[in-house]
């Protein structure tokens, strides 16, 4: 967050030296510097002025730059306006902790007694729930869990620090050579990242669900399963029946199950927008579903993701290992709608899908 800051900062200053005008500066940060050089070329071949308010440039960027101005008008004057805006202490709301080392952010959070959704706000360039093992070692997290957290992290044994293990796809790298590389068979390989063939691409994270180390080579480990976590296993379930309660709906009924949105509508006749009755009895089809010697391990959580730019929803299903209906029915959404930077996503996850 402080480096994207930083950068987004940086990339400002550039543009207003390179346009002298921070109408131009903030038109060039939307749409691009050449898109806005451009406009000006044709304006000034045309004798037409070069200001922002005279360029033809993208229609969002049009719209862009007066939403900032109108929004500056209201923060710098919410009363002329009939606003009232909730005081904001004018102190610092987070601070940088080193954590000397890589670290599951799973462990962070309980270590500052801190929300896992909040942690992962404060920290989006990590998503896989796993600090990078070449750093840099650090988390930002709010003020007044700087302490907890400190002190969690002195008393933590080295082997506690993460919990999962993922292997980075190089060339050359096939699911054999992998799996015999953790002590794992390449079905359990193929099973856990949900591959149905053998190809894998340079760049891609494989999950390994094994406590065993790499036998040799020099592929980039991004963290270790501590040997004390139980590896889930998969059991059968023959479903059964479920009474529409108060608050239920088919999705949050899907979760509890472990089954899919498109499977219980389907088994259930219905379609994804039907509303429920209180009382109304569903049919629960029969699922394959995690088991584990430690029962809590594999209880959905909720996390809230923030969409970064560049995400599809195809991609973050595929990246939490979560079904794209039910991404898209834990927050209302349909497959033809754009996500945005900046959005909110909410998931419920098993502690074992590799975040």
């Amino acid at each position: 967050m402080i480096a994207a800051t930083t950068a987004a900062l940086d990339y400002l200053q550039f543009l207003h030296d390179t346009f002298d005008d921070w109408l131009l500066a903030v038109a060039a940060y939307n749409c691009g510097e050449m898109n806005v050089i451009r406009a000006i070329a044709r304006n000034r071949a045309a004798g037409k002025p070069t200001d922002f308010f005279s360029l033809q440039l993208p229609r969002e960027t049009r719209a862009y730059v007066p939403k900032l101005l109108a929004m500056r008008r209201l923060v710098g004057d919410p009363a002329a306006h009939g606003l009232i805006f909730a005081p904001i202490p004018n102190q610092p709301y987070f601070v940088t902790v080193d954590t000397a080392g890589q670290l599951d952010l799973h462990v962070a959070a309980e270590l500052a007694e801190l929300p896992k959704e909040e942690l992962l706000a404060l920290n989006p360039a990590f998503n896989h729930w796993v600090t990078d093992p070449d750093g840099p070692h650090r988390l930002l997290v709010p003020v007044d869990r700087k302490e907890r957290l400190t002190a969690g992290l002195a008393a933590l044994p080295p082997e506690k620090r993460v919990r999962v293990v993922y292997h980075r796809v190089r060339p050359g790298d096939t699911l054999g050579g992998i799996a015999a590389r953790y002590n794992v068979s390449v079905d359990a390989l193929r099973s856990t990242n949900k591959i149905r063939g053998t190809i894998i691409h340079p760049g891609q994270d494989l999950l390994i669900a094994a406590a065993a180390p790499p036998r040799s080579g020099n592929t980039r480990i991004v963290a270790e399963r501590a040997a004390a976590d139980p590896v889930p296993v998969r059991t059968a379930s023959s479903g059964g029946k479920h009474r529409v309660r108060s608050g239920d709906t088919l999705w949050s009924i899907a979760r509890t199950h472990g089954v899919s949105l498109d499977r219980l509508v389907q088994t259930n006749g219905l379609r994804r927008n039907d509303t429920l009755s209180v009382g109304q009895v569903l049919q629960i089809p029969g699922t394959a579903t995690l088991a584990s010697t430690n029962p809590a391990s594999v209880t959905p959580s909720s996390i809230t993701y923030v969409v970064r730019a560049g995400d599809t929803l195809s991609r973050i299903a595929s990246r939490f290992r979560v079904n794209i209906t039910d991404l898209l029915g834990w927050n209302d959404l349909d497959v033809s709608k754009v996500i945005k930077p900046g959005q909110r996503l909410v998931m419920y996850v098993n502690n074992h899908s590799g975040i």
